[in-house]
């Protein structure tokens, strides 16, 4: 992995801890579905003129529908979940959860592509859910758990679930069709349910009364998802998806401190032991070969 490619996946990962602490920020003003609303009709406007400089849309009419399934679970599915978990716990924790996914990506793939488990990927994954233990067991040990934080957990591992079958799912469709056109149809695919979901929610009346720092939050959240999500399909293009999405374990650490910074959320014991297995777990995880044993750079298969 080169210099630029580094520097693109890592901001990446440490845009999507960012992102978690904004939605943390924006809970009270906005419910989870029309705050991803928001979110992505923001994101897709900042990032339009990007694609088109790279190339028109160019998509087989026989993946438009998959595809389109695959964007809904992507940006409106996952997002939401995760925007509803941090409803109810904190942005470290949530995107510790959220972190995942990479590794349970892997384990999918393995089993839909009849890719070997290489022992390496069992070895990370054990790490990374040790990791979640300690988080969950930590917060119950401290307090007894209410219902609220079992939601919390539960919608942010859901999220995490959801995004790792999305990313093996859109796998032979990024060999048939460039990543830019991908990008901006499956996002594009998410707003009418996302429009649904807010309206329902009454996200259009709420939108109306939130204050101009939350309006500079939300607009910063847009931007900021477009940016990483550029920086993201640049790195695919000049690594393999493993690789890159190794750095996605940047995003608890900042989240943890940001949350720490700027919301007043505790960096306790069980955050920092928990980050340590699942960092652990998301680097040994990714960096063997699928289907050849071994560590290495891992599959070129971009997502």
């Amino acid at each position: 992995m080169d210099q630029y490619a580094l520097l693109s996946s890592a901001s990446s990962g440490v845009l999507v801890g960012l992102g978690v602490v904004l939605t943390r920020a924006l809970t009270g003003d906005l419910g989870p579905a029309s705050l991803a609303l928001f979110r992505y009709a923001i994101a897709i406007w900042f990032i339009l003129p990007w694609f088109w400089h790279r190339g028109r849309p160019s998509i087989r009419r026989t993946d438009l529908a998959p595809l389109a399934l695959v964007g809904i679970g992507q940006f409106a599915v996952l997002t939401t979940l995760l925007n509803l978990s941090l409803e109810f716990i904190s942005a470290g924790t949530a995107a510790l959860l959220f972190a995942l996914f990479p590794a349970l990506a892997l384990l999918i793939a393995a089993r839909v592509y009849r890719e070997r488990i290489d022992p390496a990927l069992i070895i990370g994954l054990a790490l990374t859910l040790l990791g979640v233990g300690v988080i969950v067991g930590g917060s119950a040990s401290l307090s007894r758990i209410s219902m609220n934080e079992v939601l919390g957990d539960s919608a942010a591992l859901s999220s995490a679930l959801v995004g790792a079958f999305c990313s093996v799912l859109v796998r032979p469709f990024l060999r048939r069709s460039n990543v830019q056109s991908v990008g901006w149809f499956t996002m594009l695919c998410a707003l009418p349910v996302l429009t649904i979901l807010g309206v329902s929610e009454g996200g259009l009346s709420a939108a109306s009364r939130i204050s101009e720092v939350s309006w500079t939050l939300v607009l910063l959240l847009g931007v900021s998802s477009g940016v990483g999500y550029i920086l993201w399909l640049w790195a695919l293009h000049h690594a393999s998806a493993t690789r890159v999405a190794q750095f996605l374990a940047l995003s608890p650490l900042t989240a943890g401190v940001l949350g720490a910074m700027f919301l007043g959320e505790p960096l306790g014991p069980p955050f920092i032991i928990a980050l340590g297995f699942v960092v652990a777990g998301l680097l040994i995880s990714h960096n063997f070969r699928p289907g050849k044993g071994g560590f290495g750079h891992g599959t070129t298969a971009r997502g």
